[in-house]
């Protein structure tokens, strides 16, 4: 009787706490993000950015005027390595601790992260095709459109004023 009762005990127990509604607490962060912005910007994004849109269009020079794009096998890889780096860099860009927000309504770090991201692949299969004015054209977006963008709302407003 005695084996009965625990055994009774023991499933009744064990169905209060498969119905019971438990909350997980929340998980720690998954990312070390110590690196502050401007070093994730300026270590990271910046850097690879540049190398990678100076490697299309054209120079002016006394002696004529003088092609930048990748010239060897070697050259191509390397653009195409910085596309995929600057396309991967907008995981950190989203990681939510490093999301900026001026409001609770703002999503524009996101929309510019992204949009970052979707040139950053035109751009990488513009280099695929050794397709040099695309290259360009594309680069210019990135420019003008993500980071120029981006920065005007995010950057350029908290600069100290001289």
């Amino acid at each position: 009787m005695r084996m009965k009762s625990l055994t009774i005990l023991v499933c009744a127990g064990l169905a209060l706490a498969a119905c019971s509604v438990s909350t997980p607490s929340p998980a720690p962060s998954q990312f070390n993000t110590t690196t502050s912005m401007a070093d994730v910007m300026n270590r990271i994004i910046d850097p690879v950015a540049q190398r990678m849109l100076r490697r299309s269009g054209s120079i002016d020079t006394a002696e004529g005027t003088k092609t930048i794009l990748p010239a060897s096998d070697a050259e191509w890889q390397l653009a195409e390595n910085e596309a995929t780096i600057l396309i991967e860099s907008g995981n950190l860009l989203l990681i939510p601790s490093r999301i900026k927000k001026l409001d609770d309504k703002d999503t524009d770090w996101v929309k510019y992260t992204n949009l970052m991201v979707q040139l950053a692949q035109e751009e990488r299969a513009a280099i695929i095709a050794k397709d040099g004015d695309k290259m360009f054209d594309i680069g210019a977006k990135i420019w003008d459109e993500a980071c120029t963008g981006c920065h005007k709302k995010y950057v350029i407003p908290t600069l100290p004023r001289s």
